[in-house]
């Protein structure tokens, strides 16, 4: 019964971090570890990016802070990928 209880408890609290998620309206940035989780692109990666200037990010304090259109721009100049021809 407790952990009946405590699943219950737990989906709440998920259910309420979405409301609130859906009421804040778009993210307009992302931390370094938020936009890790988002692309799945490496952290040291985005940080070479960022320090090569292909990723504009700004600071506050001490956070890395990269807005969402900059994100958006740098995930769509990538290079596609090339696919090769089908062997018959």
């Amino acid at each position: 019964m407790d952990a009946c209880r405590r699943e219950v408890s737990d989906l709440r609290i998920m259910v309420a971090r979405l409301a609130d998620a859906v009421e804040a309206g778009p993210k307009l940035s992302y931390t370094i570890r938020q936009a890790v989780q988002a692309t799945g692109i490496g952290r040291t990666s985005l940080y070479d990016d960022i320090m090569s200037g292909v990723l504009p990010a700004h600071k506050r304090g001490k956070s890395t802070i990269i807005m969402t259109a900059d994100l958006t721009a740098y995930l769509a100049g990538l290079p596609t990928l090339k696919q090769k021809p089908l062997r018959p």
